[in-house]
């Protein structure tokens, strides 16, 4: 005790972060909490984007370090994210992370010119990092978020003994595989799997985190010889494809088809606008959905235009383009001219004018033929050149039809008409006249403005949906919306919390003195479910019998998914399951103290406090993620969860309160549990028996297998892509610690001449040990004090500079002999305060002093009476001595010692004179 480990797994992340700040600023976007492994810190993320890139940071062995910081230029929104990386020789870059798939989803490939911004200072080049590179590293992200939780999960753990066996193995044989290595003998699984986390992170061992998902049969290499892959991933998923198809795609994959041209390059294409030079912003076509609706003929002409038409924007020479393509340069120069066509819209129609069948649409280049009273016979493109000539016009209308124009009040389906009624006017301000087109047709081109419209509506239809319906439209599962970019591709990988209200209203019974029994109805209550996102189990469950979830709750929820429940003879859990058998870890009791990758939740304020944040990353190594505010929507899975439990049980019950205040299932819900005497224990007993349901019932989806099935087939295939992530078995950890409070205080005496002590001042305790009586010089040393929140009595110490481990520690006084909750002994010395602050008990001495000043006071207004009296008598006395100024002085009066013949009658001893008068 009071040591270091002598090998310990890097150190401990003790900062201990708030994110609550964090939250308030970016409330539209998920934000994460990570402990880095190559930063030893904690760190909080905002937006998926870097979050992501930060993940391929790690795994990069090249780079020593990166730090997140605010953009700092002016020009950029001021919560946006730009992350300075550090390499192993001496260069650094500065990741400036843009959102490349709006500019890929651009209407019509309308390539928009980037502005001329004045670039920050720097001394790192600029590298602009989007979502289109990491398509392709799904698999590598997830790999790395899983052995980012592995090393975490067993930080400052002694795993001398793992990594000594990790080395042996490895240089014995070369290479090994993951359940080899997890078999060896006297090993603890969590931290030989934290060993390997940290080789692989760091590069001094190799594996495959590309092609595959990590795994039991992933090998492990000590050398650094890549395992090779024939196809990429998006050729993988095209598997049985021509040969042809499959090196055209791998070389359009490739990100360095490309390199040996650069040294190539000449003078740009002069026949490409600047504006539409990049094609990659041009608007894509889906080759998968391609391949799968039409022939490989049809398929492979559309790859081999595309081909052509890149390596023309590319500066290619012609005789490469026709070896590589085999389109003719005729042929090329047609076309590149057809994906330059206008789209109508302002925009290019970019490559989908190379699909067969493609019409190119009417350009009008003749004078308009149209006569009054003719409708539209004769306009032909005549409205195309109209928005080519007023460039401004086409956004114009973008941004009335959407609710985005600057120019007016944002009008939530603003009819057509009076986006037609501003067309005009805007026309006229330019200076058309009644003889221009459109004024001179029948309908001043509304027509051509409506069908303009619906265009856009077709090609915009997620925003099209919140102009034109509202923004609650557009949070439905329409498949419109943004995919998730981080999914789970393995069981317990990624888990959801989240807590509900309860449906039904119960009631408890409380006896008097008398045997007198009252039935009284509850309030609704919270109940609040763990699940997977892989496998739709419910792993946690947990009711809370008070209005609002807190800290506490939270971390019970989790508590029930870590650790298998004993439940007494009498529990309401037992009535429909009387095996007590409903959570996955009853089931399986491998999944016991099992960790996870990342865990997702919304931003109540019970799941962001402090210790629900850092005791979950602490325990379970995960990583956070705090979905947009507002945004129940993000996490499905569980929200269908709380409708299927409720929909078959507490919405059945005669008390239920229904689904909405129109559900004609709801009747007087409080007279009815009190008629048919609905317990609240019922209640708890119909949701344990619907999650054993909902665990073990097949599903469509999942081809009738049911979560258990599905769960229980990837813990025995080791081919499957689960992955064990147990706890470590730390001896100094104890097994409360994901209900630990931290509280930094400084070791004192709480009396002169007394031992060193740690008082807990938020609940006025005094803990003390062995370890700190005999440790003088700790004294006004900082100390963390981990207590737990479910019996403040148990508590140990850390030290804070050092991290040396002082032993647990004992409570003194009224905390002794009594179990108190962390909440219950910090509510006891608020009403304490409170009662302090609010009595009306006033001390003796209190009483005294506040008498001595109201006499101080009455004797102050009274003193100036005796004044002017004394100054009347004074001035008697002066009188009086100017009239007897000519008498003889008098005699100087005697004492009692000259009066008297004998002194020591008169005083009771002799006395003798020293001075003074009677001195002879």
């Amino acid at each position: 005790m009071g040591q270091s480990p002598a090998f310990a797994l890097l150190d401990e992340v003790r900062r201990r972060v708030s994110i609550f700040k964090p939250l308030r600023t970016a409330s539209r976007s998920n934000v994460y909490v990570f402990d880095s492994p190559k930063g030893n810190d904690r760190l909080v993320i905002a937006g998926d984007l870097p979050f992501m890139w930060a993940l391929i940071a790690e795994a990069e062995p090249s780079i020593t370090g990166y730090f997140l910081e605010r953009c700092s230029d002016s020009e950029t929104d001021a919560r946006s994210l730009q992350m300075k990386v550090y390499y192993r020789d001496n260069r650094s870059e500065l990741w400036r992370f843009i959102n490349d798939e709006e500019i890929v989803r651009q209407r019509k490939g309308a390539a928009v010119p980037a502005k001329d911004k004045p670039q920050p200072v720097s001394d790192s080049p600029f590298v602009n990092k989007g979502i289109v590179a990491l398509r392709r590293k799904s698999k590598r992200i997830d790999n790395i978020l899983l052995l980012c939780s592995m090393f975490n999960r067993a930080r400052g753990s002694n795993v001398w003994y793992e990594a000594r066996h990790l080395d042996e193995t490895l240089y014995e044989k070369g290479e090994s595989t993951l359940a080899e290595l997890l078999r060896i003998d006297g090993i603890d699984p969590a931290r030989m799997l934290a060993v390997i986390a940290l080789r692989v992170l760091g590069g001094s061992v190799t594996t495959d985190l590309d092609s595959r998902l990590f795994g039991r049969t992933s090998v492990i290499r000590r050398d650094e010889g890549a395992i090779s892959s024939p196809l990429t991933p998006v050729a993988a998923v095209l598997s049985g494809i021509g040969k042809q198809q499959a090196e055209a795609l791998e070389e359009e994959d490739d990100p360095t088809a490309h390199a040996g041209s650069l040294l190539n390059r000449g003078r740009p294409r002069k026949g490409v606008p600047p504006a539409h030079r990049n094609y990659r912003q041009w608007v894509q076509v889906d080759e998968v959905a391609l391949m799968r609706t039409h022939d490989d003929i049809i398929a492979t002409r559309f790859i081999n235009r595309r081909k052509a038409v890149q390596m023309y924007l590319d500066n290619r020479d012609f005789a490469t383009i026709e070896k590589r393509s085999g389109i003719p340069p005729g042929m090329v120069l047609y076309w590149v001219k057809r994906c330059l066509l206008p789209d109508g819209a302002g925009g290019i129609v970019g490559f989908p004018a190379l699909l067969d069948g493609f019409r190119a649409g009417y350009t009008r280049t003749k004078p308009q033929l149209g006569t009054p009273g003719s409708g539209t016979a004769g306009y032909a493109g005549e409205f195309g050149r109209l928005l080519s000539t007023h460039p401004g016009l086409a956004e114009r209308i973008e941004n009335l039809l959407f609710g985005e124009d600057a120019e007016s009040v944002p009008e939530t389906q603003m009819p057509y008409t009076a986006i037609h009624e501003i067309f005009k006017k805007e026309l006229k301000a330019a200076g058309l006249t009644k003889d221009d087109y459109p004024f001179i047709t029948d309908d001043a081109g509304f027509k051509s403005v409506y069908l303009f419209c619906k265009e856009l509506e077709l090609q915009n239809p997620l925003r099209s949906r919140i102009a034109r319906e509202g923004s609650d439209a557009g949070n439905r599962g329409d498949g419109r919306g943004p995919s998730r970019r981080i999914k789970a591709r393995r069981p317990l990988s990624i888990v959801q919390l989240d807590f509900h209200y309860t449906d039904a209203i119960g009631m408890v019974v409380l006896v008097d003195e008398d045997g007198v029994e009252h039935e009284l109805p509850v309030a609704r209550f919270y109940i609040g479910l763990l699940i997977d996102e892989d496998t739709g189990s419910i792993l946690g469950f947990h009711y809370l019998l008070q209005l609002q979830p807190n800290t506490d709750s939270v971390l019970d929820v989790v508590d029930s998914a870590l650790y298998p429940r004993e439940f007494t003879a009498d529990d309401p859990h037992l009535k429909f399951t009387p095996d007590g058998r409903f959570l996955m870890n009853s089931f399986i009791p491998e999944l016991s103290r099992h960790g996870y990758s990342m865990l997702r939740m919304d931003r109540g304020w019970s799941n962001i406090a402090k210790d629900v944040t850092n005791n979950l990353m602490n325990v379970l190594g995960c990583a956070l993620q705090f979905g947009p505010s507002g945004a129940w929507w993000v996490r499905p899975l569980i929200e269908r969860a709380f409708k299927t439990l409720t929909r078959r049980g507490l919405q059945r019950m005669p008390s239920t309160l229904g689904s909405n205040t129109q559900d004609i299932r709801k009747d007087q819900p409080d007279e009815q549990a009190v008629r048919y005497r609905v317990m609240v224990s019922d209640l708890l007993a119909v949701m344990a028996s619907e999650i054993h349901r909902f665990n073990t019932e097949g599903r469509a989806g999942a081809h009738e297998a049911s979560p258990l099935d599905v769960m229980r087939a990837a813990l025995v295939h080791p081919e499957s892509p689960y992955m064990p992530q147990p706890l470590p078995a730390d001896d100094k950890k104890p097994d409360w610690m994901l209900f630990a409070h931290v509280e930094t205080i400084r070791i004192s005496r709480d009396r002169r001449g007394a031992r060193p002590c740690a008082r807990v001042s938020a609940i006025d305790c005094l803990y003390r040990n062995s370890y700190l009586a005999e440790s003088d010089w700790l004294v006004s040393k900082r100390l963390l004090v981990y207590i737990n929140r479910r019996d403040i009595r148990q508590a140990v110490g850390v030290l804070e500079d050092s991290g040396t481990y002082v032993g647990e520690l004992i409570a003194e006084g009224r905390f002794e002999d009594r179990r108190l909750t962390w909440t219950e002994a910090v509510a006891y010395k608020r009403d304490r305060k409170i009662r302090s602050r609010h009595s009306d008990l006033v001390s003796a001495a209190t009483q005294l002093r506040v008498e001595k000043i109201e006499e101080a006071a009455q004797a102050a207004k009274s003193k100036p009476k005796r004044r002017k009296a004394a100054k009347r008598a004074a001035l008697e006395v002066a009188k009086q001595q100017l009239d007897h100024k000519d008498d003889p002085p008098p005699a100087p009066p005697q004492g009692a010692w000259q009066e008297a013949d004998d002194a020591p009658t008169a005083f009771g001893f002799r006395l003798r004179v020293i001075s003074g008068k009677g001195r002879d």
